[in-house]
């Protein structure tokens, strides 16, 4: 399998939504890059070797990509809060997710959902 950068971070539009509510967009990582005007590309800082992200461009609009990793560290921190373990919130995450109508299990032991963005 090939690796997937875009199938590491969300997509620009989800990251345009975590910036506009505070998600941090300092340090280095990946980011959408405005390249020209409405046209974005992933690229990946690092701080300490090139810089800030102002020497790609500084008129550029830049947002923070963060990882699955990264979005994961915060989720685990709100796993806690809300069930006594990871296992126990996944399964009442997907009990939701199938009352919802979001995922459905089929005859043939797999699953299948619906994408909603």
């Amino acid at each position: 399998m090939r690796f997937n950068l875009e199938l590491e971070v969300p997509s620009l539009n989800l990251c345009k939504q975590l910036k506009e509510l505070g998600y941090p967009q300092e340090g280095g990582g990946w980011y959408w890059v405005e390249e020209k005007k409405e046209v974005y590309k992933l690229v990946f800082f690092n701080p300490d070797k090139l810089g800030y992200i102002a020497v790609y461009n500084e008129k550029a609009e830049v947002i923070k990509a963060p990882t699955v990793r990264e979005l994961g560290e915060i989720l685990n921190e709100f796993v806690i809060i809300i069930s006594d373990n990871e296992a126990n919130y996944r399964a009442e995450l997907i009990i939701e997710l199938v009352k919802k109508r979001y995922l459905k299990f089929n005859k043939e032991g797999g699953y299948e959902y619906k994408k909603h963005y």
